[in-house]
């Protein structure tokens, strides 16, 4: 098993642990799905098709913590020496997000969010990066509660992905919706 191999299955069992609690105590989980297109870099043409899946792991008045594990497929190119690089790769790892919520009538809520991955790759990504990463989301989301256990939410995020070292880190950033379903035992 090479280091790419080895990183992967280690970010699976560190996700498998932050996960486990939700079997036995969980109160509301939440998936979220979203397409966040590339911006803002010229150069990084590169896409995000992103799952999470989060727990809810406390709150504190109208801020919620949660963890939980990423999976997300990122494909385009990059422009290297005026050349197009292919870029694609599937990652997965840990997440963590902190959410505030303000009730704004009836079933609706309005919230601010922000989370942080930590994602291991398939291979090195994009072109001329690493086999590991970090991916930060901020946005806001809509919530409609349905009732006290079902609730489906649409977000505007804002992304940003790099691997946080000075050296190979093709960083690039991305925008885009997000639809999400939480349920709550």
């Amino acid at each position: 098993m090479g280091k790419t191999g080895k990183l992967l299955a280690a970010l699976v069992i560190l996700s498998a642990g932050i996960l486990l609690p939700m079997h036995t105590d969980a109160k509301e989980v939440e998936v979220q799905t979203e397409v966040l297109e590339h911006r803002f870099f010229d150069g990084k043409h590169i896409n995000d098709y992103n799952v999470h899946v989060f727990e809810k792991a406390s709150s504190r008045g109208s801020v919620s913590f949660y963890r939980g594990l990423t999976v997300m497929r990122g494909q385009g190119w990059r422009t290297v020496n005026g050349d197009h690089r292919s870029s694609k790769a599937f990652g997965l790892g840990p997440v963590f997000m902190a959410r505030w919520e303000k009730p704004i009538g009836g079933k609706w809520k309005g919230a601010l969010e922000g989370s942080g991955a930590l994602l291991a790759y398939n291979h090195a990504f994009p072109y001329g990066g690493r086999a590991f990463g970090f991916q930060w989301r901020a946005g806001a989301r809509l919530i409609y509660d349905f009732n006290d256990r079902n609730s489906l939410s649409l977000g505007y995020i804002w992304s940003h992905s790099s691997n946080g070292m000075k050296d190979r880190n093709p960083g690039y950033n991305t925008v885009g919706f997000s639809l999400g379903y939480s349920h709550s035992w």
